[in-house]
Parts: structure tokens; C-alpha cells; sequence
């Protein structure tokens, strides 16, 4: 089958979301049909399964119909709490319609995030069908707001005896979008240079962060 994760309503880690998910089959699959869904590790489904949706963000472009939480029956999450097993009341059509409904489910923690993406991959089965296994269509997570391949190196210079350069590299899963506030928080005893005690417009000669010849003042 044809399937996608189309959209999470919170893409922060470790808080609850709404997951909304789409399937298309090329046959009709009769009332009834049993499903399962399985989330990659660190993903989680509550005990008691949750298909209500507050605000279910659809696409455009192609024939549809959405289930809501009145079109499910016989819920089963399973202990380890990343998989559901669950069945689609009505009848499921087939060809180029396609199948939406949204579960809730609660996002991964930082701690347990899974850093590559071959690692983020879901499954889900219906009736003989399935998307997302073995010879089978993956299923890519939807994104979360996280950094991907941090690493933090000391530039090949110091500054003095206590104050030398570091350069911060990353990737991120999301667009952050403009005007996005950073922050990088060191660990004690390590402080940072404030910028806007150097700050000088008016003297376009002064070495910029990040030079050798830059001196940041430190506290005393």
C-alpha cells in the first residue's frame, strides 16, 4: 500500500502530538479491517488509545476521506506502548482514495531520540497490506525540532591561557525559521565573552569574534 505520515501538531520532543496519517489501497477492504501502526523507538502511544483530533491538518490535491475517532473500535496498545492494533469500522475503499485519520501519541524524549534517520522509519499493516517493513515502503518519521550531527571543536588557536575559540557545527531536522532565538548553554565553570561589551561601530579596525587577534573580556 501507499501510506505517509502527512503531519504532527507539535514537533517538540518528549510532549504529546497529534498524528495524522494517510493510506491508500488498490483494492476495497471490507468493514472490519484489522490495523496496526508501529512507531520507531522512543515514540509511544498512550495506554488507552486516542484517535480524537482537535484539528486535523489535511492535504489538498487528491481524493480522500478521513476517519474520525467514531470509525475505530476494538483498540489494543501494546505494552511496550509503540504499537496499536485497532480496526476500521467501515468499509475501506480502494483505487485512488485515499485514507486519513489522526492518532495521539507522545514524541520521543531528547535522551531517546533516534539520531539517524534510517532509525525514524514507522510501519503500518492493514487487512494482507503493508507499508513501511521488510520489501516494503518505508515509512519516514515526521520531523521534530532537534539537532542532528552536533559538534562543538576548539579552533587551532587561544585567546590567552583561559579563553581560547570554539566553533559549533549542526544540521537541523526542521527550518528555523527567521528571527529564531539560539541558545547554548555551557557548563560551569565555563562563561562566555559578552559581545556587547566589545561592541564598537564606530571603529571598523577591531578585530570581530572569532579572530586570533580578538581579546574578550572576561570577569574578574
Amino acid at each position: 500500500i501507499g501510506a505517509e505520515l502527512h503531519h504532527s501538531s507539535c514537533q517538540r520532543p518528549g510532549l504529546e502530538t497529534q498524528i495524522t496519517m494517510g493510506f491508500r489501497t488498490g483494492v476495497v477492504l471490507p468493514a472490519s479491517s484489522r490495523a496496526t501502526l508501529r512507531a520507531p523507538v522512543g515514540w509511544r502511544f498512550p495506554f488507552v488509545c486516542n484517535f480524537q483530533a482537535e484539528a486535523a491538518a489535511l492535504p489538498g490535491g487528491r481524493t480522500f476521506e478521513y476517519f474520525d475517532r467514531s470509525k475505530f473500535g476494538d483498540t489494543d496498545c501494546v505494552v511496550d506502548g509503540r504499537s496499536v492494533h485497532f480496526t476500521f469500522l467501515p468499509e475501506i475503499k480502494g483505487g485512488s482514495m485515499w485514507t486519513y485519520f489522526s492518532i495521539r501519541a507522545y514524541n520521543p524524549t531528547i535522551e531517546v531520540f533516534p539520531r539517524a534517520l534510517e532509525d525514524s522509519s514507522w510501519s503500518f499493516s492493514i487487512a494482507n497490506y503493508t507499508s513501511g517493513r521488510v520489501n516494503a515502503e518505508p515509512l519516514p518519521s515526521v520531523p521534530l525540532r532537534v539537532f542532528r550531527n552536533v559538534k562543538l571543536q576548539e579552533l587551532p588557536f587561544a585567546y590567552s591561557s583561559k579563553a581560547w575559540a570554539m566553533v559549533l557545527t549542526f544540521r537541523t531536522a526542521t527550518t528555523v525559521p527567521e528571527g529564531g532565538i539560539w541558545g547554548l548553554i555551557a557548563p560551569r565553570p565555563f562563561e562566555f565573552a559578552d559581545p556587547a561589551l566589545v561592541c564598537d561601530d564606530d571603529d571598523e579596525d577591531k578585530p570581530s569574534v572569532g579572530s586570533p587577534l580578538f581579546r574578550p573580556p572576561l570577569p574578574q
